[in-house]
Parts: structure tokens; C-alpha cells; sequence
């Protein structure tokens, strides 16, 4: 991992300093989706975790209804979409070393070109502050199922 990390900041002129821990042990693509159950059990909607996914590009905050392959990273975050042998990666994981190492392999194995970061791509980072100090604090950040899965058009 840390060698195909090195190649990766060195062919995109990353500074590894700038990256936060690698935390793989292997490249995983694998599909990973993760259901929401209510309380008596029942499967309400499901969250795709990891995996590629033909996705429409105004679903992803592109222009036009042409079909891309994108990688989803983590809960409704594109990783990186393909478009004609062109790689583009969502610049809110540049300083994931992971990340990096599952693109950059994407890259290289696939014989792809990297097309750049792109901004605008949707990201479902969590703004890590304190625990909630009260109940309306928490009912304040409330998600519906909907809205969980809107950005993948689950």
C-alpha cells in the first residue's frame, strides 16, 4: 500500500505529509450496501457504502443525462466518476490517503488518465464537533430515510 501511495503523490504532486493515516490493509472495491431497519425489524431503505454504480451525471451534480461509472466512498460521497477513459476525483478527499490509494490503483490497473479534482461533487462528510449537548440539538440535525439515500437516488 505505502509504496502504490508513493507513486500516487508523486504522480499527482500530492505532499504526503498533507494526507491523514492509511488506514487499508487491501484494495476493496467491493459493492457494500447497509440497510436501515425500523424498530420491529423490517429493512426501510438501504445506504450504499462502497462500490461502483452507474450513476446519471445530474444525479452527481453534472451537467447532462449521459451515464457515468462513479465509485461511491463512503455513505453518499463520489469518490470519483470515468468518463470516456478520463478519471475525475472529488477533491473534499484529497487528503485521504486511502481514498488515493483506491483511485490512484483505479488509475493505473484500468490504464485511465486522471482528469483532475473536481468540486461540486456530492460528499456526505460528517462535521466531527462534540457530542450533542441536548435533545434539541439532535432533533435539530434530524435526517429522514429519504434524505439519506436522496443523493444516490435511492
Amino acid at each position: 500500500m505505502k509504496n502504490l501511495l508513493n507513486r500516487a503523490c508523486v504522480s499527482l504532486n500530492i505532499d504526503e505529509s498533507s494526507l491523514n493515516k492509511l488506514n487499508l490493509k487491501k484494495l476493496d472495491y467491493t459493492y457494500r450496501v447497509r440497510y436501515i431497519k425500523s424498530e420491529s425489524g423490517d429493512i426501510e431503505s438501504k445506504i450504499m457504502d462502497r462500490g461502483f454504480i452507474g450513476l446519471m451525471k445530474n444525479k452527481i451534480g453534472l451537467e447532462g443525462d449521459s451515464i457515468v461509472n462513479c465509485f461511491i466512498y463512503g455513505k453518499k460521497t463520489v469518490g470519483f466518476y470515468i468518463e470516456s477513459g478520463i478519471l475525475y476525483a472529488n477533491r473534499a478527499l484529497i487528503k485521504s490517503a486511502d481514498f488515493i490509494c483506491l483511485m490512484y490503483n483505479v488509475v493505473e490497473s484500468k490504464g485511465l488518465e486522471f482528469g483532475g479534482w473536481m468540486d461540486g461533487l456530492p460528499t456526505g462528510e460528517i462535521a466531527r464537533g462534540g457530542a450533542p449537548k441536548s435533545l434539541d440539538d439532535c432533533m435539530a440535525n434530524a435526517k429522514t430515510i429519504e434524505s439519506l439515500g436522496a443523493d444516490l437516488g435511492f
